[in-house]
């Protein structure tokens, strides 16, 4: 009986075969288990290199989005830019370069000493001085243009030649008065010793239409003394009255140098010629036509030229 069971028990179970059987299990599922690491791992290189390349991607469609945001920037400044007056823009570009310049001195880690800001400040002071220089020019042609049309107003509603004349000349040098206060080359002792040249020739030729107004009431006063002889018939007292009067009038021009010496001979010859034709007209009772004092006037006038006398 106990041989028959221990038989049976033997068949049963082997502890060896048992062991074996173990060790082989054990082996197989470690086998197994670094099969499963293997792979695991292989998944994770794998999904470490997706993960590179979404990634390697990500980062360059940003770059490419903010490149694209940039330049959108940089096309809407621009339009800004064109908005603004010609002024505004160049501080606007001066601005902008020395943001870039303030940029780089950053990243190379070196501070404005005060000079690149100085720099800065000047070219925008450079740029409004320009304009501000320009704006005033553009008032001061304005200016002249409407003195001007003032001026041709006023003179045109002044009748006598001569006063128009004087007037018209008296607009044209304080124009160049004025145009040489306003000149910014010329210092302040330019501009005095500028002025005073000018005056002084202002002031010869205010005289010099002076006296070719006092020549021509002169010559009008001759003429209206040659007529009231003339419609003096027989009265010739009063022809000799008028001749004398004639005569006190050329000697003040002479006097006063408005008549050369020639043309005050002249006039004495003929003047005198006047007064003996009248003379010899009282003895011999003819009458003294007008027509024979003529010739006073037109001696009068020869080289009158030469004092602006007209003829």
């Amino acid at each position: 009986m106990d041989k028959t069971n221990l038989s049976i028990a033997n068949m049963v179970f082997d502890p060896e075969e048992t062991a074996k059987e173990g060790d082989a299990t054990i082996k197989e599922a470690e086998a197994s288990l670094n099969k499963l690491k293997e792979k695991r791992a292989g998944y994770q290189i794998a999904i470490q290199g997706i993960d590179k390349a979404a990634g390697d991607k990500a980062k360059a469609d940003k770059e490419k989005q903010d490149a694209k945001e940039l330049e959108a920037q940089k096309i809407l400044q621009e339009a800004k830019n064109k908005l603004l007056s010609k002024q505004k823009q160049e501080e606007q570009a001066v601005e902008e370069a020395y943001k870039e310049k303030f940029k780089k001195l950053k990243e190379a880690g070196i501070k404005d000493d005060g000079s690149l800001e100085a720099a800065k400040q000047k070219e925008l002071t450079d740029i409004r001085e320009k304009y501000a220089k320009e704006e005033a020019d553009k008032q001061l042609a304005f200016d002249k243009e409407l003195n001007k049309a003032r001026t041709e107003a006023r003179l045109s509603a002044i009748k006598d030649e001569n006063e128009r004349a004087r007037q018209e000349l008296l607009a044209n040098y304080q124009q160049q008065y004025a145009d040489i206060d306003a000149n910014e080359k010329y210092t302040a002792e330019q501009k005095l010793a500028l002025k005073k040249s000018l005056q002084e020739k202002e002031n010869l030729e205010l005289d010099t239409l002076e006296n070719q107004r006092k020549a021509q009431k002169f010559n009008r006063d001759v003429a209206d003394l040659d007529y009231q002889m003339k419609q003096s018939e027989f009265q010739f007292n009063i022809q000799k009255e008028l001749s004398a009067k004639k005569l006190a009038l050329a000697k003040t021009e002479f006097e006063n140098g408005r008549m050369s010496q020639t043309e005050y001979t002249n006039f004495l010859r003929a003047n005198a010629e006047e007064q003996k034709k009248i003379d010899e007209s009282i003895v011999t009772g003819v009458n003294a036509k007008g027509s024979s004092l003529a010739p006073s006037v037109s001696s009068l006038n020869e080289g009158s030229s030469n004092l602006g006398f007209p003829n």
